[in-house]
């Protein structure tokens, strides 16, 4: 519906038409039933001596002239007050009424069920409510468990892989060889689980783990010194916290390259037991 009084309205600047006539065309091309109330001559006229020359179009004439010659084509009728107002929009609702089939923007005869929709509805929103919770609530128990020791299993693994530790000469054939204290636990786990010690019988990689790997795992208390009855030695052997560490990351690695490989073992010469 459209109540034309005696002005434009703003201009859209790319087109110079009011915004009032770019709704008005775009009605007409979508084939919206529509009709407009125009402001009889006199009573502008009656309007302009009341309140001066504010209640017509003094910037857009021309465009006003245009937009009312279009209106005035179209179905349309003439209005003195609000009354004649109040009346035209009755009849008008009547007469379209009969003439269109109006279901509004959704039907109600497209939702027979709608209350049934909005019982669905709320119950998703419920149970959605309720999965988040649970995820949070899971998350958070991953993550205590994910504790070696009070300190989070990332952080240690961060830190331990950040840690290189040169590798003698004498174990790998040549100088200049760094690997991290992270992947010399892993790759030399079964030696830390069985125990590495200080005898004087002992390897030199053994020797190497005690004193350069063992004491930095021990840190994090990855590992343990193991009383051992009976003997001047002492032996170092992966703790409960180490052995927690290691599943972790065993299955942090299966998940990430299911075919993947651990590091390889240090290279090592042959052993020749010290005399």
């Amino acid at each position: 519906m459209l109540i034309l009084g005696g002005r434009y309205g703003s201009i859209e600047p790319s087109s110079k038409k009011s915004y009032i006539q770019i709704e008005y065309e775009y009605a007409l091309n979508q084939g919206i039933p529509l009709f407009a109330l125009v402001i009889k001559d006199e009573t502008l006229r009656d309007k302009v001596k009341s309140f001066g020359q504010d209640v017509l179009e003094l910037d857009n004439p021309d465009g006003y002239k245009n937009f009312k010659q279009i209106v005035l084509s179209k179905m349309c009728k003439f209005f003195e007050d609000t009354k004649d107002i109040r009346i035209a929009v009755h009849e008008t609702l009547v007469e379209f009424q009969n003439r269109f089939e109006f279901t509004g923007w959704v039907s109600g005869k497209d939702l027979p069920q709608a209350e049934k929709l909005l019982e669905e509805n709320l119950k998703l929103v419920k149970e959605n409510v309720e999965l988040k919770s649970k995820l949070e609530t899971e998350k958070q128990i991953r993550s205590s468990q994910n504790l070696i020791n009070g300190i989070g299993y990332n952080e240690i693994k961060t830190s331990l892989s950040k840690l290189p530790l040169k590798i003698p000469e004498k174990l790998v054939g040549k100088s200049g060889v760094t690997i991290s204290v992270l992947d010399l636990f892993i790759v030399n786990l079964d030696n830390f689980a069985t125990g590495v010690t200080n005898a004087y019988v002992s390897s030199d990689l053994e020797s190497f783990l005690f004193y350069h790997v063992a004491p930095r795992l021990m840190i994090y208390h990855l590992v343990e010194e193991v009383k051992v009855s009976g003997v001047k030695y002492q032996r170092i052997r992966t703790s409960k916290e180490g052995l927690r560490f290691l599943a972790i990351y065993e299955q942090e690695r299966l998940k990430e390259q299911p075919t993947g490989t651990i590091p390889q073992k240090v290279p090592q010469k042959r052993h020749t037991p010290k005399s």
